[in-house]
């Protein structure tokens, strides 16, 4: 009974308040639609991202005496006219190199199948020459299988291809709308809350505040990074540079795992046009600096005002999103643990009862 007792006031204690029950409710329905069907409202969430991006815009809009209307058509258009721009720039570069990666292919696995010889008459007890032979054949006949099932894999990725279609014209109707009836909205979401809401409007503020702050910087940290990454490969001489640091200034959309993943392309290049040579290091050392100023050095500049968050948080919070609910569980990892740290903040304690002398 005294553990019951003790289990009740707890749960008076920290979950009487009716704001907390809103958050938790609220949060679950979240949690749940994003494991649920996330992927069917990943327009309206990256519209949502997008349209945060650009509030800072039409707020500047407004203030220079703009209607409101006429500020969300201005800052829509400067969107959509920088991302075309930006499309018919890079886009070429970037599909061309991918087509040379393509047709380099075949090359590209001669090679890997020479230094897995090479490393296994020069290491026999590391790696022996049979179990070389056993992993090119498994993977001739994977290719050979692949290449007889290609028609129907195309044809089965039809309807994914139009639902990429769809996906891109609702992004920006959806960006739209959210820049357009952004106080509607709020004013219809606080219908379901209640009128004396302390610790939400705390929470709302905070997680407003950082979550804005975070877009914004996650995006310049692209542009930084991914400039960086195509100005050091270019001066070294590596080809597909512009395809290399596309996929090199994308992968700071995903902490940890992204730098993890784009690197494997980066060294496959480098090793595949240099071999083990000087130049080699050169690129290895390009990118590992690149990559070590920007965690130590670009994001404490851009979010560490904004994000307090510690480098374990950020850990577990890309590890535990990550597992639930794949890619766009890592996207909105930091997100949600920015959520999670506004509301622990801002949970109601009761003050320590400290005993007279």
């Amino acid at each position: 009974m005294q553990f019951v007792e003790v289990v009740k006031q707890w749960i008076n204690r920290y979950f009487s308040n009716t704001e907390i029950i809103y958050l938790l409710v609220a949060a679950l329905v979240f949690l749940l639609l994003l494991l649920t069907i996330g992927r069917y409202l990943a327009p309206v969430l990256i519209g949502f991202v997008f349209a945060y991006v650009l509030q800072g815009i039409v707020d500047r809009l407004e203030k220079w005496k703009f209607p409101h209307l006429l500020a969300v058509i201005v800052a829509m258009l400067l969107f959509v006219g920088g991302l075309f721009a930006l499309v018919l720039v890079i886009l070429p570069v970037v599909w061309t190199q991918l087509q040379e990666v393509l047709n380099q292919l075949p090359i590209l696995a001669d090679k890997i199948e020479e230094a897995l010889y090479d490393f296994s008459e020069d290491y026999p007890a590391l790696l022996s020459t049979t179990l070389v032979d056993e992993v090119l054949a498994e993977f001739r006949t994977t290719l050979r299988d692949s290449g007889t099932a290609s028609l129907t894999w195309f044809v089965k990725q039809l309807p994914n291809l139009i639902a990429t279609v769809v996906f891109l014209l609702l992004v920006p109707i959806a960006m739209f709308f959210f820049l357009k009836d952004r106080e509607t909205l709020k004013q219809y979401f606080e219908r379901f809350l209640p009128k004396k809401r302390p610790i939400i409007d705390r929470i709302g503020q905070d997680v407003a505040t950082q979550l804005g702050s975070y877009i914004r910087g996650k995006f310049l940290e692209i542009l930084i990074v991914g400039t960086a990454t195509y100005v050091a490969f270019i001066l070294l001489g590596l080809k597909y540079a512009a395809l290399l640091a596309l996929l090199v200034g994308l992968s700071v959309i995903f902490p940890i795992i992204g730098a993890a993943v784009v690197t494997i392309p980066v060294v496959v290049v480098a090793l595949m046009q240099f071999g083990w040579s000087t130049e080699f290091l050169w690129i290895i050392l390009a990118y590992a600096t690149i990559q070590a100023l920007d965690g130590n050095l670009l994001v404490p500049l851009l979010f560490a005002e904004v994000v307090k968050l510690h480098p374990l948080a950020i850990v577990a919070s890309v590890l535990v999103f990550g597992g639930l609910g794949g890619v766009w569980g890592l996207f909105f990892a930091i997100p949600l643990a920015i959520f999670i740290k506004a509301v622990t903040e801002a949970w109601p304690r009761e003050e320590p009862i400290i005993a007279a002398p």
